[in-house]
């Protein structure tokens, strides 16, 4: 311990709030990003000691209210000349695979379990007469592949950007993480040529960053607070690109966490500087039932943290909280030498869906999707395989349409090719009789066995009859 001591600021406060709100300006989340001289390696593990020494953020939100998700989310980020890096760890119940759609790269899309990420580039390396009005949109989903690359500017989107980045994910071994979950890790990197930009980046440059992971196991669109839209970046988090100095990363990995009342933080701050740094620490909680605040927890520490070194600070405890009656707000702030490192507000609801954080497994075995066209008398089938534990244990999909009353099977076949995870199939049908009818498929696995059926159900009509005041008239081509 040297005696110039570092100056850190960490505050953590509840006050009410019944369904959350926007994010004051003062209180949007900040980060200070340090540049590394060993870059990590984009394969989608965090291996020991890679991401260390990067600054980090913790704690996504529900988009709508600025309310804390009760999902482990946490976003590492780190940079050199070249390139800017992030990790991102998130916490994936027993159970659940997350869903991906996009199975080829730029095919990550909305629906996917993943990343939605929206950068804005402030710094010095903007190409002469561009303004700071362009910001870069994309997806990044469960199989590390990039989707959905937009450039934003004045308000339009443009999709003729292409960027070229490094991606990659990946998944721990079940029991891994907390509760007996998982994690599930992205690694990206992106270059200068990637956001269109003049020159390396620079110690100073800022950057507007909405840091969303969406979904698991429903539509929920979850993000690092911010006060605006997706697709406008003014209110996203501010990162600054540094170097030679101190950084923060905070976490919030244990479950039970806030939202189960349970105060969780785990911050590290690493000084990057040639010299000692000074910090001051400060933790406090405060919760509020109507007009009434109190104070939960506090924390004053001092801590000393020589040139190249780095120190832990740990909160856990449980604070006494009615769940579904109380709300409140999660305050965490960095500071040293009078300039903000770190910077987090969230607010905290009374409770939350079991389903966000228990696996509900799904009715069928096996997703499958079948659509009838009774006019041209085609059948288009596909079975996923890829949700079962291993799908390369399902080696056919075999189906049988037939009519709903019974009888022999109009259209029936054995597909043993998948490609992305699907068996599809495309078949012309004579002409169908009006009548319900229904599709059964199974999947057949590598030992004989077999997952399903699974069913559609389909009702072809008599046109002629039930669209009889213009059937056969002039009133439209019905081949169009």
């Amino acid at each position: 311990m040297t005696r110039n001591r570092i100056a850190a600021l960490l505050v953590l406060t509840f006050a009410a709030t019944a369904h959350g709100g926007s994010i004051p300006a003062e209180k949007l989340s900040a980060l200070d990003v340090p540049r590394l001289d060993k870059p990590p390696v984009i394969d989608g593990v965090m291996s020991p000691g890679e991401w260390e020494r990067a600054a980090a953020i913790s704690g996504v939100v529900e988009q709508a209210g600025n309310v804390l998700h009760p999902r482990p989310t946490t976003f590492h980020f780190a940079w050199d000349a070249e390139r800017l890096y992030l990790a991102c760890r998130t916490w994936v119940m027993p159970g659940y695979k997350p869903r991906a759609g996009g199975r080829e790269p730029l095919a990550a899309g909305v629906g996917d379990d993943g990343l939605e990420l929206h950068f804005q580039p402030l710094g010095k390396n903007l190409p002469p007469g561009q303004t700071t009005t362009s910001s870069y949109k994309f997806f990044l989903n469960a199989l590390g592949f990039v989707g959905e690359p937009v450039r934003v500017s004045v308000g339009q989107v443009f999709r003729n950007w292409m960027p070229e980045f490094l991606s990659a994910a990946g998944m721990t071994e079940a029991g891994s993480a907390p509760l007996g979950g998982r994690w599930l890790v992205f690694e990206w990197s992106g270059t200068v040529k990637d956001f269109e930009l003049a020159g390396p980046h620079q110690a100073g440059d800022m950057w507007h960053m909405m840091l969303g992971f969406n979904h698991m196991p429903m539509w929920m669109q979850a993000r690092i607070p911010a006060s605006s839209g997706y697709f406008d970046p003014g209110g996203y988090t501010r990162v600054r690109l540094v170097e030679g100095k101190p950084v923060v990363q905070v976490t919030m990995d244990k479950l039970p966490g806030p939202c189960d009342g349970r105060a969780v933080a785990h911050v590290r701050v690493v000084n990057h500087a040639a010299q000692a740094a000074s910090v001051a620490v400060e933790v406090r909680y405060a919760a509020q039932a109507g007009q009434e605040e109190s104070e939960l927890a506090a924390l004053k520490q001092s801590l000393d943290l020589p040139p190249g070194q780095s120190a832990d600070l740990e909160l856990d405890q449980p604070f006494a909280r009615a769940l579904g009656k109380d709300t409140g707000t999660l305050w965490i702030t960095a500071t040293s030498g009078g300039e903000t490192l770190f910077r987090y507000f969230a607010y905290l609801g009374g409770s939350y869906p079991a389903e966000w954080m228990s696996y509900i497994p799904p009715k069928e075995p096996f997703p499958l999707t079948a659509s009838l066209n009774p006019i041209r008398s085609n059948l288009s089938i596909s079975g996923d395989r890829y949700y079962l534990p291993d799908p390369a244990q399902a080696v056919a999909l075999e189906y049988a349409l037939r009519p709903k009353a019974g009888g022999p099977a109009l259209a029936e076949g054995r597909l043993e090719t998948a490609r992305l995870d699907y068996f599809t199939d495309f078949r012309q049908l004579e002409p169908l009789a009006a009548g319900e009818y229904v599709l059964e498929a199974v999947l057949r696995l590598r030992d004989g066995s077999r997952l399903g059926p699974v069913s559609r159900e389909f009702r072809k009509l008599d046109e002629a009859k039930e669209f009889a005041e213009w059937w056969g008239t002039e009133l439209g081509n019905i081949e169009r």
